[in-house]
């Protein structure tokens, strides 16, 4: 007996990518998403990625799916750093920069930076001594105000 399965047509494609961009979209703004606890009693270090909302549409600049990448390569790499994922831009639970040590920032930049609602509490993380990674369009902000002033 020979079972044939069809091909998978555009439109199915289609769907499917729209399908998985929409349960991204469904995720609420700033939600934790992922959490890689150290493997020793104390981390080594504590790194949290800020992952923008995704934009331009299914599979284009998939801020969230590339933080994920990220962390689960660094998590491998380094057991002993605890990981945190936070999908959505600025998480809503400021309380998830207790004791961390670096952020990392993946999305969009200029006027809609995930920083520039949030400049008072990011300038009290940088006088803590955080850490700042910033990837793809997160490295351009608003050129001479406050928020260039911050990421210098």
């Amino acid at each position: 007996m020979t079972i044939r399965i069809s091909p998978v047509s555009r439109m199915q494609r289609v769907c499917v990518l729209w399908f998985a961009f929409l349960l991204g979209a469904c995720s609420r703004e700033g939600e934790l998403i992922a959490q890689y606890p150290s493997a020793d009693a104390e981390p080594a270090a504590s790194v949290l990625f800020l992952a923008g909302r995704d934009s331009h549409g299914p599979g284009a600049h998939a801020h969230r799916a590339g933080s994920e990448l990220l962390a689960n390569a660094l998590h491998k790499a380094r057991p002993d750093y605890e990981i945190a994922v936070v999908y959505g831009g600025w998480p809503v639970d400021e309380s998830v920069f207790e004791n961390v040590d670096a952020v990392v920032l993946y999305g969009d930049g200029g006027r809609g930076h995930m920083i520039n609602a949030h400049l008072d509490a990011f300038n009290a993380l940088l006088d803590r001594g955080l850490g700042v990674v910033a990837l793809h369009y997160a490295v351009e902000v608003p050129a001479h105000g406050p928020g260039a002033d911050a990421m210098l």
